[in-house]
């Protein structure tokens, strides 16, 4: 996962800090990241898990695109997982779909088998949402098969709705339920929709998701950050 500049917000990784570690130790809390376009959501999230290790939990980062297919979507949530299940394997990777099947079969072939069989099940067929809910289940293969726990986390997950899955919100919540092997990272930049979204239509998971928004950087930070980008000059 790459590293993002930084600064500040030290508050908000000691909370990412807590969570995973609860998490690891069986207590899992879901995590809704909200807050205005441009104001630091990623980076703070993509900061924390750049120097995040933790031979237990692997984290799979998906920026949620707009104009995406479901296809290109699918290969790059299990790239993401192959690659950040093989990171401390001495082996040198590449971001790249053969490569990491490959290079992934012999320490995990339930989960490279049931990988390659849904690639070629969503390359010839339309449903998306039987595909997207397989792909989930994914996760609790590779479970099975290393012990690993997944943390999901989804950049815009509003843009999801492009994929017209029928009932939605109501089936990725039971999903979400059922996976006590998968922590969700949700982030959003249209706080409204995204509150909606918990509020009411997953309504029964809102209890469990955290809400941590992100606001403006006060006088004193903005001061210091300003600082230390016009360096030597003093503002």
């Amino acid at each position: 996962m790459r590293s993002e500049e930084f600064f500040g917000r030290e508050d908000i990784k000691e909370i990412f800090e807590k969570r995973l570690r609860g998490f690891r130790e069986g207590y899992r809390q879901n995590i809704a990241v909200l807050g205005d376009e441009l104001i630091g959501k990623s980076s703070v999230v993509l900061n924390f898990f750049s120097s995040f290790q933790d031979n237990i939990i692997v984290p799979i980062y998906l920026e949620i695109r707009q104009e995406e297919e479901f296809f290109s979507f699918l290969k790059r949530f299990v790239c993401t997982l192959l690659y950040n299940f093989l990171q401390n394997s001495g082996i040198a990777l590449k971001n790249d779909y053969d490569f990491l099947i490959h290079a992934s079969e012999k320490f995990i072939p339930n989960t490279i088998r049931r990988i390659v069989t849904l690639c070629e099940q969503a390359k010839r067929s339309q449903k998306v949402s039987e595909a997207f809910f397989e792909l989930l289940a994914i996760t609790d293969i590779f479970n099975k098969e290393t012990s690993k726990l997944c943390v999901i986390i989804l950049d815009e997950f509003q843009n999801l709705e492009k994929f017209k899955i029928k009932n939605f919100y109501k089936e990725w919540g039971k999903t979400i339920c059922l996976q006590k092997n998968v922590m969700y990272i949700l982030i959003s930049s249209c706080r409204r929709r995204a509150e909606t979204i918990l509020q009411e239509d997953l309504s029964l998971l809102f209890g469990n998701f955290e809400i941590i928004e992100i606001k403006p950087f006060d006088i004193r930070c903005s001061h210091i950050l300003i600082n230390q980008k016009f360096t030597p000059f003093f503002i």
